[in-house]
């Protein structure tokens, strides 16, 4: 009842975007990350920032060399969502992230690393008999960015998380107590501060907006 609606409507939402993905300016960058954009020198958050001058012809802010450039100038993130929270029920998820690696594993690519952590509700309604039985979570996940291009990126994560629930139906819910936190993900910019999210994991398949800071 609930699953048929949500998806239509995801499915609705992702080819708007992939659409004004297509329709929008091949270079974009937001004014605030225009000419003199500020980008960490190294993974040390000592450093001090260097400036980066921004020409039409470096191929670091062309949408058509993927996975290249230099990270965001922003190191956190908030965001919050709603889906379905382990392919079941409906939930929703408050996330912050901290940027902890500026330049991931692989040399050469856009890649950072995150901490994320996330906590929300999970709507079961009724579970044997017993109604309105509520679960709420907790998790930690390390995050792994690659920018795309200016529009999008694309991460995995992995962790664990707890989840409470507010009833003796916890032992007919395998989501009850400990569950892998495990899934991919995409984010597509808007702006340098501003992106819609969508994950694509075990504890929450679902859309969001996210702000970074």
């Amino acid at each position: 009842m609930l699953t048929k609606p949500f998806f239509t409507s995801l499915c609705l939402i992702s080819t708007f975007l992939f659409v004004e993905t297509a329709a929008f300016s091949a270079d974009y960058i937001s004014p605030k990350a225009n000419a003199n954009r500020l980008y960490l020198s190294g993974a040390n958050k000592n450093k001090v920032y260097k400036t980066v001058d921004h020409t039409d012809d470096d191929p670091s802010y062309s949408s058509n060399d993927y996975f290249r450039g230099q990270p965001g100038i922003y190191r956190n993130e908030v965001s919050a969502g709603l889906g379905l929270n382990y392919f079941k029920s409906f939930g929703l998820q408050l996330r912050y992230a901290a940027r902890i690696l500026d330049e991931g594993f692989i040399p050469d690519v856009n890649d950072s690393f995150f901490i994320e952590g996330s906590v929300g509700p999970t709507f079961y309604g009724t579970v044997n008999g017993t109604a309105s039985v509520t679960g709420f979570h907790f998790l930690v996940t390390g995050r792994w960015d690659f920018r795309v291009n200016q529009q999008w990126t694309l991460f995995g994560d992995l962790g664990f998380g707890y989840n409470f629930v507010s009833s003796d139906a916890k032992s007919s819910l395998s989501s009850s107590g400990v569950f892998p936190a495990i899934g991919v993900g995409a984010l597509y910019n808007f702006t340098e501060e501003l992106a819609a999210r969508f994950d694509f994991s075990y504890q929450n398949f679902g859309i969001g907006a996210l702000f970074r800071f």
